[in-house]
């Protein structure tokens, strides 16, 4: 029985780092209060990274496409990583069974927004093409 326990407890600690980890590296949550009227092009830049498509407009402006995902808070990965290792001791490390393709399915939400910016780079119109349900426009 020690023996097992000897062998088995350093393999599962091992893979316990699974779901853990993966709780703790999922995608940042972005500022999406940035998408509204008025934004500089610059912070929405900084925020979401650089658009996969960029268009001029007829009054020398330009709509920009981006595409990002907006992941967690410190607060709610911290909170997922402690509760993945709290239930990897509590089961003997079990948990893994389930932790870790929950890591895999939730890992943040795609998303696809269309910026028109005037031609000073100020946000005149944001478009959600795929959103989550609770981003109000």
């Amino acid at each position: 029985m020690i023996l097992a326990l000897g062998i088995l407890l350093p393999l599962a600690c091992g893979l316990s780092a699974c779901s853990v980890v993966s709780a703790a590296r999922q995608p940042e949550k972005k500022d999406l209060t940035l998408l509204h009227n008025g934004t500089h092009r610059s912070a929405l830049v900084a925020e979401f990274g650089q658009p996969i498509r960029i268009a001029s407009t007829r009054n020398g402006g330009r709509v920009e496409l981006y595409d990002f995902v907006d992941g967690y808070s410190a607060e709610e990965k911290i909170g997922r990583s402690v509760a993945h290792g709290i239930a990897d001791i509590g089961t003997l490390f079990l948990w893994e069974l389930a932790g870790t393709p929950i890591e895999q399915h939730f890992d943040g939400t795609r998303m696809l927004v269309q910026v028109t910016y005037d031609p000073s780079d100020s946000v005149t119109q944001v478009a959600y093409l795929k959103r989550p349900a609770d981003v109000e426009e």
